[in-house]
């Protein structure tokens, strides 16, 4: 939410700020705040220049420049007044365009990120509970003993191969713990990489160092260099946890497969919804398509929701949240910025000289900011911290669900033999109860496709906006 006045046209200073937010995100929604210490035509002649400077400037960079007005005295003046008055102050203050702007603000940058993870999350359990009832049905409604010794015989060989292959002495766990070690250590050194002499960050400020011609320039690359490391050290960092995220989602790729073949059989008649099996997997294509677009850089928002769909949103929904990344944005500029000296002086080889003195100083520090270890503390440096939490979590979620899913597979056989026992009577019943289960299931289902439609609808662009121009008008 960034804040601009009603006296006088955007800063060039704020220019400059909102330069380096577009680094991070395009998600920003401006506020134009004391519109009652001005007259109305004069605030929004501001605000109409405001709008046109963010559009002439940033474009297609920005999703949207409109600039919202408001009177925080006027609306806290409408909390203590009178019904009759309030109204009047309401309407004064603008609060109430700002809040309907500020909620569709908020529903784009975050709620449709949260309404991927609750859908994700839904449609996957909705799946996997709908094949343990049709397996259970398939078990009631085999025509012959043997046809039911047959379906108990794959079950229990499923689980079998389950527990033998991701078991704690298993192959595919093994390789699952040593793909996630690899995966973490490449992250690590392609990280220290980015801080080490000769990177590309100290490189690119090195030659603009060599390029200040004066004094002038030279003080500007002083001003600008502590401001640019910053932005450059998260890109870097924000890059590689993405990188990481995404190779541990890839390695988790055959255990979601293994999850989704253990349990009873499924006869196949019985399993895909009655009515475009499909739906769901093509809302989840489209879906993360739109929210990758509206998250802007919510790298580890994104990675979260990719755990929920492939493991079906379980525990290891939390896994990266638990170890999201630590960088203190305000904490790492004032460390850098800290060690500036005054303004250059003396002759331009002598300020470049300066600079480059500087430009060591401060990639060090950021270097110390994320490698350093605590000893007093016992803690590790900030990137084994994050990577080790990640690796660690990561691997109890896995252990977890190894760990239940082979226990509802060991409940799931038990049921199947159960079934071989009963009489004409006893299978007629539960036959008529897991039909009427699955019916129930399948109608959870329509009413979750029913949501989805909805908010393929809601998710289609809106009408463009007006021009700054005829919206002041309105």
């Amino acid at each position: 939410i960034f804040v601009l006045e009603s006296g006088q046209p955007v800063l060039d200073e704020d220019l400059k700020f909102i330069e380096q937010i577009l680094t991070i995100t395009s998600n920003i929604i401006f506020v134009q705040t004391k519109i009652d210490q001005y007259n109305k035509e004069d605030w929004q002649d501001i605000q109409r220049r405001n709008q046109e400077i963010l559009n002439e400037r940033f474009k297609d960079r920005l999703v949207d420049t409109r600039v919202w007005p408001v009177s925080s005295t006027n609306l806290r003046k409408a909390a203590s007044a009178d019904k009759k008055t309030e109204e009047a102050y309401l309407m004064v203050s603008r609060h109430q365009e700002l809040m309907a702007a500020l909620q569709a603000f908020l529903a784009r940058v975050s709620g449709w990120g949260r309404t991927t993870e609750a859908i994700v999350v839904a449609t996957k359990y909705h799946d996997t509970s709908r094949k343990a009832l049709a397996g259970r049905l398939a078990g009631l409604t085999a025509e012959s003993e043997q046809k039911q010794a047959e379906l108990q015989k794959a079950a229990m060989e499923a689980k079998r191969r389950f527990d033998a292959e991701w078991g704690i002495q298993g192959q595919k766990y093994k390789e699952l713990r040593d793909g996630l070690q690899r995966a973490i250590s490449v992250g690590k050194q392609s990280f220290s990489n980015t801080m080490q002499p000769g990177s590309d960050l100290e490189l690119t400020q090195k030659a603009k160092i060599d390029a200040a011609s004066s004094l002038k320039k030279a003080n500007k690359v002083a001003e600008e260099m502590p401001g640019e490391i910053v932005t450059a050290a998260m890109n870097n960092w924000a890059r590689i946890c993405d990188e990481v995220q995404q190779r541990c989602i890839a390695l988790l790729g055959p255990f979601t497969e293994a999850l989704d073949d253990i349990g009873a059989p499924v006869e196949p008649e019985l399993s895909a919804l009655p009515e475009d099996g499909d739906t769901q997997n093509k809302f989840k294509r489209d879906y993360f398509g739109m929210f990758r677009s509206s998250a802007g850089s919510g790298m580890m928002v994104m990675s979260m929701t990719g755990i929920a769909q492939i493991v079906g949103g379980v525990s290891l929904i939390g896994a990266l949240g638990a170890a999201a990344p630590f960088v203190a944005v305000p904490v790492l500029a004032v460390l850098v910025g800290g060690g500036l000296k005054g303004a250059l002086s003396g002759q331009v080889k002598t300020s470049q000289q300066q600079l480059r003195v500087q430009l060591a100083e401060q990639l060090q520090k950021v270097r110390r900011y994320f490698f350093d270890v605590d000893l007093a503390a016992g803690n590790f440096s900030r990137v084994d911290e994050y990577f080790a939490t990640l690796e660690r979590t990561v691997n109890e979620q896995v252990r977890e669900l190894v760990e239940k899913n082979s226990t509802e597979s060991q409940a799931e056989i038990a049921r199947l033999k159960e079934a071989m026992q009963l009489d004409a009577r006893e299978r007629e019943a539960r036959t008529k109860q897991a039909q009427e289960q699955l019916a129930k299931w399948d109608n959870i289902g329509k009413s979750l496709g029913a949501v989805t439609a909805r908010i393929r609808i809601l998710q289609r662009p809106a009408a463009p906006a007006p021009a700054p121009a005829t919206l002041e008008r309105g």
